[in-house]
């Protein structure tokens, strides 16, 4: 069990915080706890970014009020949520902004008493509420663990934190490798802190981490999911993820990434770790990338040189096999890894250029397309690849006008359709012999190395003149050669063609102009032997061939 310790805090009053760093609504939830008769203060990250000169991204309050305590506070705009732990989020604008309001805790009891063996020092139960002072030493990070009083002006300390934001050190309130393994996922937010902050860590902690970072496996794999997005999502992956490399952590939470990074030659870690930097320069250019594409930047090389090295295989097979296993290990959501399998797969199609062979098609409407181009923009960046490529596919990718083609000139106009068959645009280069064949068969012409017999054929059949081509009481005159003759067929076709045109034309001139449908005919009576039967209907339709409907 644990004694009771009373430290004197270090009170820095006034604190030099200036007012308009501060959020009004959190500002007016402490002086109205405190009106109450709760004390309340500032905790945590929002103390030490003040103090940092940053600018918080969101404020944190810690307070002795228990949760419904803080709602009949605030009845109008309090949520309680949790169930391990319950935490009273406050709701202003809207639902747009969220303060957090948590209760003071301390460390529990471990159940073991006073067993000094028992080294499962895992918490598995954080649902006891302290004092100020509690609250302060169960927490991780000693910069992480300062109070602010905004209604006095005065700045808290309970764990020598104030030091350490000065030094700009990362140090663990207690025993490290006690902290470490009362909850392994602290391995990567001292990682976050460091890469973030540009804080150094101490020695002590450092060992501590090589030392616990097997325990990971025991953490909860949301948890540790949850801690790797911010660690891609921060601006500072590169220098986080090193430091996981060098105490051991990395191959323990992403293991393929770890046998990537021991079996790789030097040039292809290089890749890797630029990718990681490309990524930060997006992040701090304003764009955060999508769940996939972030955690494609850790898995896209590993897919690329273990597809490199089973050639028989497809990109897409090998990303399948070697990223299936992520919704276990890391409880990663299955549209997530449907995407991440899919841009990791595809990457080496935008390598094809723009050549003959170019032809996004069906690939540039893919819904994950825009997610894998986003990817490759970043591998050119970190392979120092020009960005050409990425413009052609994005432009490829964008829907051309209806009235434009592809390079945003009007289309070129259809070739003109011939009444002959032969004179059609042919596909291929066999379409003019193709095109000489059915002249040869048809007698229309001696094409070169032609031969003789195609000349001397026999004149067309009488049936091929028709009758309104000849006046009366006048006889046909043959043509004069076969080449004449068949000019003579050619037209004859098209007369024909036009005569089937004005035909239709002339039906669908008499169709307008039929009356319309007599309605009084359906209330007309019917004598029943009029009405035919059955068995009639089968003998009529008995001599009727049945035909496929087209």
């Amino acid at each position: 069990m644990h004694a009771k310790l009373t430290i004197e805090p270090t009170v820095v009053s006034p604190s030099g915080i200036a007012p308009e760093l501060l959020d009004a609504d959190a500002v007016r939830t402490v002086q109205r706890l405190v009106g109450r008769g709760y004390e309340a203060y500032f905790v945590g990250g929002c103390v030490r970014d003040i103090l940092l000169g940053r600018q918080p991204k969101d404020f944190d309050i810690a307070t002795a009020a228990r949760p419904q305590q803080v709602k009949r506070t605030f009845p109008r705009n309090c949520r309680i949520i949790g169930r391990r732990f319950k935490l009273a989020h406050l709701h202003f604008d809207g639902g747009r902004k969220i303060l957090e309001v948590s209760t003071f805790r301390r460390t529990p009891e471990m159940n073991g008493g006073d067993d000094s063996d028992d080294e499962d020092l895992l918490i598995t139960q954080d649902n006891e509420f302290g004092t100020a002072e509690e609250d302060a030493l169960r927490r991780d990070f000693t910069v992480n663990a300062l109070f602010f009083d905004p209604v006095e002006d005065r700045i808290i300390d309970y764990v020598g934190g104030l030091q350490d934001v000065e030094e700009r050190v990362i140090r663990t309130i207690g025993d490290p490798v006690i902290r470490f393994r009362e909850d392994p996922v602290r391995i990567l937010r001292a990682a976050k802190f460091a890469g973030r902050l540009g804080f150094a860590v101490s020695p002590p902690v450092l060992e501590a981490m090589a030392q616990v970072a097997p325990d990971l496996r025991r953490s909860a794999p949301p948890r540790v999911l949850e801690e790797i997005l911010r660690l891609l999502r921060g601006g500072h992956a590169l220098d986080s993820f090193q430091l996981l490399r060098d105490v051991g952590a990395l191959g323990v939470i992403l293991p393929l990434v770890g046998r990537y990074l021991e079996q790789s030659d030097r040039d292809e870690r290089l890749v890797f770790w630029r990718l990681l930097e490309a990524l930060d320069g997006r992040v701090h250019s304003g764009v955060v990338p999508s769940t996939p594409v972030l955690l494609g930047t850790l898995f896209t090389r590993p897919v690329h040189v273990a597809a490199a090295a089973r050639p028989d295989e497809s990109p897409s097979t090998v990303a399948e096999e070697l990223l299936g296993d992520l919704t276990q290990t890391l409880r990663l959501p299955r549209r997530d890894l449907g995407a991440l399998k899919r841009i990791c797969g595809v990457q080496a199609r935008f390598a094809q250029g723009n050549g003959r062979r170019f032809r996004p098609g069906a690939f540039a409407r893919d819904p994950f397309f825009s997610a894998a181009l986003e990817l490759y923009e970043l591998t050119c960046l970190a392979t120092d690849t020009p960005l050409e490529q990425v413009a052609v596919w994005r432009q490829a990718a964008e829907p051309a006008p209806a009235h434009e083609g592809a390079g945003g000139e009007s289309p070129a106009p259809a070739a003109a359709a011939t009444d002959d068959p032969a004179e059609e645009q042919p596909r291929g280069g066999s379409g003019r012999r193709r095109r000489r064949r059915r002249r040869r068969r048809r007698g229309g012409g001696s094409g070169e190395g032609a031969p003789q017999a195609a000349v001397e054929t026999a004149p067309a059949p009488a049936a091929q003149v028709e009758p309104e081509a000849v006046e009366d009481g006048a006889a046909p005159e043959a043509p004069a050669s076969e080449p004449a003759r068949a000019r003579e067929g050619g037209r004859a076709r098209r007369k024909r063609r036009r005569a089937r045109g004005q035909e239709r034309e002339a039906a669908a001139a008499a169709a307008s102009e039929a009356p319309a449908f007599d309605r009084s005919i359906l209330a007309q009576e019917i004598d029943p032997k009029d009405v035919p039967t059955f068995g009639a209907l089968v003998e009529v339709g008995k001599g009727r061939k049945w035909r496929r409907p087209p």
